[in-house]
């Protein structure tokens, strides 16, 4: 079955949603730029629906991360039950977001769909279009069927990252590969690189002690590092699925570099829900954690992952 999901409707779009953050958006406001005339979805970004109070200020950071991607249009929605802190949130975004075309910029709540015309503004006496709730769109059954989980809600998906702490000895075995010197060092990089290289292409289980090698690798910086730099932004979600797992078996301060690997790669590939989760997991290990902060600075300010040209060297 292809990737490629085709939508002919704004419905069709907001349908689609799940398999673009990975789990249903609700009471959120979500942006999508569009790249070439074909309106290729690029950068999106979801934001837990504020208070009217705060839609000035929520508004602007929004606009700011959309005009930040440089694409040639976006895509606005406002899932919200309340239509008026809909309203005031589009309102907001469509104020700060300066000359950067509106492909659409709508309003939906469970069952219905409305438009925004170029003012900001929906004529009440239209109905909306209707959405049909009762059936399973288009969209995730192609998902699901090329291997994608999508869970219920936000929620649902973090408990993806809660700690189970299987894994001790972590930093003991990393102080004693470092005390070994360079040699020992240089082939706990080569033992970990294999073990990435070898289940990101082939999506294989990890066996309990190539999490822990991985852990290990991750505790020393210049191993940590070099793994770092395998990533691309084609195979960046893969790893960033690689470090998930390990980090939620590393107990304590030492899932920190795991947990922050994997919040980069899912950065690197896209994702910012996942990125922030991970990286919120790994500066809860260690509140100082230099990566987590460093992935944080970068979620912050919106940066496109497609400016990314690597680790230098």
């Amino acid at each position: 079955m292809s990737e490629v999901y085709t939508a002919s409707t704004m419905v069709d779009i907001i349908d689609a949603l799940p398999t673009l953050f990975g789990f249903t958006p609700q009471e959120s406001f979500v942006g999508i730029t569009t790249q070439g005339p074909r309106r290729r979805f690029g950068f999106r970004l979801r934001l837990d629906l504020p208070e009217i109070a705060d839609t000035p200020s929520a508004g602007s950071a929004i606009a700011a991360h959309l005009n930040q991607h440089a694409a040639d249009g976006v895509i606005l929605i406002s899932l919200a039950s309340d239509h008026a802190k809909a309203d005031a949130m589009m309102n907001s975004v469509l104020d700060n977001l300066g000359s950067m075309p509106v492909i659409a910029a709508v309003r939906a709540d469970t069952h219905h769909v409305w438009e925004y015309d170029s003012a900001g503004n929906i004529d009440d006496a239209e109905f909306g279009q209707q959405r049909d709730t009762s059936a399973t769109s288009a969209a995730i059954v192609q998902a699901v069927a090329a291997g994608q989980q999508i869970w219920a809600s936000r929620e649902d998906l973090d408990r993806q990252f809660e700690p189970l702490s299987r894994l001790t000895e972590v930093g003991e075995d990393a102080k004693a590969t470092a005390d070994g010197g360079v040699v020992r060092v240089n082939q706990l990089t080569a033992a970990a690189a294999d073990i990435l290289t070898t289940h990101v292409t082939g999506r294989e289980a990890f066996s309990e002690g190539e999490m822990h090698t991985l852990a290990v690798a991750a505790q020393i910086v210049v191993t940590r590092d070099t793994l770092w730099g395998l990533m691309n932004r084609t195979n960046a979600e893969a790893h960033a699925e690689a470090w998930r797992h390990t980090a939620t078996r590393t107990a304590g301060p030492q899932a920190a570099g795991p947990y922050a690997l994997a919040g980069f790669g899912y950065w690197l590939a896209g994702d910012g829900a996942r990125a922030l989760m991970a990286t919120e997991r790994a500066l809860a290990a260690d509140a100082g954690y230099n990566m987590a902060q460093l992935v944080t600075m970068v979620l912050g300010a919106g940066i496109n992952p497609a400016d990314w040209k690597g680790i230098p060297v």
